[in-house]
């Protein structure tokens, strides 16, 4: 069941999880959902959505460590047929209204099962467009399945909470790689964003702020924030 999650989490840990809705009747099976687990000293509370999007699986939360603050959005697109369709995109937009405006780090991270990895790939073409529109940043990382290719990312504020790199690591539990990377969360390290102003266009959704843009989970005590696997 899915609450023996929540169980079997060490003590010192702290759980933001939400189960895979069932499809038919209630005793149907699921087959799991998405789970943050944080360490204690790391605060986490669950950001409500209005609406749950219905193209892909999302918890959103807010971690506090000291006076570090951030969103953070895990999520999860099953894999189909080729085609991504434009309600994915709305849907991922409709979030980023929700967070991407925030003066706090932001870290949008999970499995989208588009291949980030192709040039010439529409769909990842699209989801760099919409993430650029809101002035963040989409880091570019080494395959992410143990087949190759790139379906996993980790998206953030191109300045308040940026990593330096995100890394990829096999850890041997999933045919999906681990993304880890560090943050100082030291209130010092981070230049705050003033707020952005959303604009909405027939196109793209887009951050505008007053200053220009330049253009994967717990990391370890004292600058690591979180660390999440897909």
């Amino acid at each position: 069941m899915w609450n023996s999650v929540r169980s079997a989490v060490l003590i010192g840990y702290s759980v933001v999880d939400r189960a895979r809705p069932r499809t038919a009747d209630a005793m149907s099976v699921n087959h799991g959902g998405i789970v943050v687990i944080a360490r204690s000293n790391v605060a986490v509370s669950p950001i409500a959505i209005a609406d749950q999007p219905s193209t892909f699986e999302v918890v959103c939360l807010r971690a506090v460590i000291g006076q570090f603050t951030a969103a953070v959005v895990v999520l999860y697109r099953r894999p189909g047929s080729q085609s991504v369709p434009q309600k994915f995109f709305d849907e991922l937009a409709a979030i980023l209204d929700r967070v991407a405006t925030h003066q706090e780090a932001i870290y949008i991270v999970g499995d989208f099962n588009i291949r980030l990895d192709r040039t010439d790939d529409t769909y990842a073409d699209q989801l760099r467009l919409l993430v650029d529109c809101y002035g963040l940043v989409l880091h570019d990382t080494e395959p992410t399945h143990q087949l190759g290719g790139t379906l996993d990312a980790v998206v953030t504020h191109d300045v308040t909470g940026r990593p330096d790199r995100v890394a990829v690591e096999d850890v041997g539990l999933s045919d999906h790689f681990l993304l880890r990377w560090e943050v100082n969360t030291t209130k010092d390290a981070h230049r705050l964003l003033r707020p952005s102003t959303v604009v909405r266009g027939a196109n793209c959704t887009w951050s505008r702020s007053d200053r220009r843009y330049p253009h994967r989970g717990c990391a370890s005590q004292p600058t690591g924030l979180l660390t999440l696997m897909s």
